[in-house]
């Protein structure tokens, strides 16, 4: 099983924080994924502060935006990685997310039982499709006979 790490990095360092301010600010982090040396944005990435219950997801370049106080607990989650907490204060400039991959050994569908006595109906309608080809066909044709129509007319006009 091939593990791959991926970061979560920071853009900007935090907003400066005077004494009266207690919240901090991410100014704009980026979750990227690591492929070797190439590090790729992950975007749709879950940021969530558990503390405030507010959040946000990464934009397609993996940026987002999120204000917390230091000791907000903030929660990273994506589909197929490891899901990662900690505080606002403690969050590294890069944070590496581990894929996690689930697999089912088999899934089986089936279909209620009869036996239960609770069945399901449904209506089918017949497709219009035939309908419309029908009327289009006979709408064509009128047309067609209304134009022969009016120029066997003006033939006749024009010869008396």
């Amino acid at each position: 099983m091939c593990k791959r790490k991926f970061k979560v990095g920071v853009i900007d360092e935090f907003a400066p924080c005077n004494c009266n301010k207690k919240k901090m600010s991410s100014n704009s982090k980026r979750v990227v994924e690591r492929s070797g040396n190439i590090a790729n944005p992950m975007p749709y990435v879950h940021v969530f502060n558990i503390t405030q219950n507010k959040g946000t997801t990464t934009r397609n370049d993996g940026t987002y935006d999120l204000t917390a106080n230091p000791a907000d607990e903030i929660q990273f989650s994506h589909i197929g990685f490891k899901t990662v907490k900690m505080l606002f204060r403690d969050i590294p400039q890069v944070l590496e997310m581990t894929e996690q991959i689930e697999t089912l050994s088999e899934v089986t569908v089936v279909a209620p039982s009869t036996n239960t006595g609770s069945t399901t109906n449904v209506e089918i309608k017949p497709s219009n499709n035939a309908k419309l080809k029908r009327a289009g066909g006979w709408a064509l044709g009128t047309v067609l006979f209304l134009g022969v129509l009016l120029l066997v007319t003006k033939d006749n006009k024009k010869k008396k």
